[in-house]
């Protein structure tokens, strides 16, 4: 559906995540049935470039640890991810997530979600 020539921005939780190797099925990023199919930055680019998308680029990893952790570990406690409120293990995680950030901005592809932008050939034979 796109027009050739067309730009695609796409943003979504990424499988190589730190926060989904810590908190594995309480990771906020699975989100089923909102999420049906996950990729990391490699599974991705794939799936774009045999979809006929050209120019692949991954984006800097956006900071998004802090949230991804908060509402994991609610999730796990079997708290409302949204209604938490003030428990004892917030600032130690927050240390924690920020710890997660900075090794995603190190390399991305650790980070809680991935950011690509790709490109529809002007001329597309599909």
């Amino acid at each position: 559906m796109l027009a050739p020539g067309g730009r695609l921005w796409l943003s979504q939780p990424n499988l190589a995540s730190l926060g989904l190797q810590r908190f594995g099925s309480d990771w906020r990023g699975l989100e089923p049935p909102r999420h049906l199919s996950l990729y990391n930055f490699k599974s991705l680019e794939r799936l774009l470039s045999e979809a006929g998308f050209t120019n692949i680029a991954h984006l800097e990893a956006e900071r998004a640890a802090h949230f991804y952790f908060q509402q994991s570990k609610a999730m796990s406690e079997g708290l409302d991810p949204y209604r938490q409120g003030d428990v004892d293990w917030m600032k130690t995680l927050a240390v924690e997530a920020a710890a997660a950030d900075r090794k995603a901005r190190k390399n991305r592809e650790m980070a809680e979600s991935l950011t690509v932008v790709a490109y529809k050939p002007a001329t597309s034979a599909r």
